[in-house]
């Protein structure tokens, strides 16, 4: 796929998530290249593509985890970090010297003494991560205005499978969009309980589009 592919899906995303993506949300290219040749890499396509657009947004790229700025970008055994998770128990990196492809996988890295003690495949394609996790950022993050939570039975995915976007499947948490709506679908394990149980996490632009997926899905919000 072409950068200027990886860079529409990108925006088309952050539309469908309420966020229009303007010039000042991408980083200059110039300062880009710079941050490279730092370094002495050259990212791939798909996270290149996702830098130049959205490298400078905010209000997704830190809602939970965190989108590393270029001041912060380090290499650890041979892998590229570029996200951080809100506790740092893990960060995700992606190969970044050499002969690659444009479009390829995710590591995660879980943090042992400040530092990503190894590297295990998270997503098979960067863009598809990308993708999830904006998802993850605005309904299960709080990235969007206005979020909520609540019990869901399993067979709910058929009718989210359905009835809307498909944004993406890590770890078990399956995410979805329409029209300035998210939706997160996790067996989730609350504080209290024995067992894991299905849990929808949802965020919306407005009061009443979170109100309205609850209708649509026959939810209760906690």
């Amino acid at each position: 796929m072409k950068a200027e592919n990886f860079e529409d899906l990108y925006r088309r995303t952050y539309a469908i998530l309420g966020h229009s993506l303007t010039s000042r949300d991408g980083i200059p290219l110039d300062e880009f290249e710079a941050a490279e040749k730092r370094l002495g890499i050259r990212l791939p396509t798909a996270l290149r593509a996702y830098y130049l657009v959205a490298g400078r947004e905010r209000s997704l790229n830190h809602a939970h985890n965190r989108l590393c700025a270029l001041g912060d970008w380090q290499m650890h055994a041979g892998k590229l970090v570029f996200m951080e998770e809100n506790q740092w128990a893990v960060v995700w990196g992606i190969a970044a010297g050499g002969e690659q492809a444009d479009n390829p996988p995710v590591y995660q890295g879980p943090v042992v003494d400040g530092e990503p003690s190894g590297w295990f495949l998270e997503e098979r394609e960067c863009s598809a991560f990308m993708v999830f996790m904006l998802h993850l950022q605005a309904a299960f993050g709080g990235g969007m205005p206005f979020i909520a939570s609540g019990p869901a039975p399993q067979s709910l995915v058929a009718t989210l499978d359905a009835q809307w976007n498909f944004g993406g499947e890590v770890n078990g948490m399956r995410a979805y969009s329409r029209d300035k709506q998210a939706v997160c679908f996790v067996k989730w394990q609350d504080f209290f309980a024995k067992e894991k149980s299905w849990r929808v996490f949802a965020g919306a632009c407005d009061k009443a589009a979170l109100q309205a997926i609850a209708m649509n899905l026959n939810l209760q919000w906690d």
